[in-house]
């Protein structure tokens, strides 16, 4: 997906372990690796904090490594 991006790209990691994620680290045409962890925990608002507001846009979203209260 990279190579064929034509703007910024953003590698989104859910793990619930440790990975190699050197290949995308290494990879220039990716700007950004968001490891959001925990997949069997459920992860809302991954895409808020990417764009920086609720899909509503209601309020704006500033990341501080938190569970969602939702």
């Amino acid at each position: 997906m990279a190579a064929a991006a034509k703007g910024t790209v953003i590698a989104w990691v859910f793990s619930g372990g440790a990975m190699d994620v050197s290949p995308l680290l290494s990879n220039p045409k990716i700007s950004a690796v968001l490891h959001v962890g925990q997949p069997s925990v459920q992860v809302i608002g991954v895409a808020d904090v990417v764009f920086g507001q609720t899909l509503d846009g209601t309020r704006n979203i500033a990341p501080a490594g938190r569970m969602s209260q939702r």
